[in-house]
Parts: structure tokens; C-alpha cells; sequence
């Protein structure tokens, strides 16, 4: 099942439209990140641990996506 519109008339403006939005959200996810390390930048040492908590939660979320992707599609 595909995620972009079916629009025959207008293909090119359709794709344009899908991956914009997609690099809207990202745009958007990448300040609220951001945001929130320059918050806890004043917590020292929560603000220490933050970047590996990320990270490790970046891989257990891409290891579920790519086990569900590889056995249950």
C-alpha cells in the first residue's frame, strides 16, 4: 500500500508535495530536538547523558523497524 496520493493528473506536483511534507516533519523534529538539548544544557549531568540516550534509543527504534520490515511484510 503506497503512502503518496494517486493523482494521474499531476504526478510530478504530487511527489513534490509528499517529500516536502516528509522533510517538513524532519525539519520540524530536528528543532524540537534541539530545543530540548539547549534546555537541559543547564542540567549538567542530565545533559551529559543525554546524547548516548539518544543514540541508544535511535537503535533499539531502527532495530524494531528493520526486524518488523524483514520478517513481517
Amino acid at each position: 500500500m503506497s503512502t503518496i496520493p494517486n493523482e494521474s493528473r499531476y504526478p510530478i506536483i504530487s511527489i513534490l508535495g509528499f517529500n516536502l511534507g516528509i522533510e517538513l516533519g524532519q525539519l520540524i523534529t530536528s528543532l524540537a530536538i534541539l530545543l530540548v538539548l539547549l534546555a537541559l544544557k543547564q542540567f549538567p549531568p542530565v545533559y551529559q547523558n543525554t546524547p548516548r540516550a539518544i543514540a541508544i534509543f535511535s537503535l533499539i527504534v531502527g532495530c524494531y523497524w528493520f526486524v518488523e520490515r524483514l520478517f513481517f511484510q
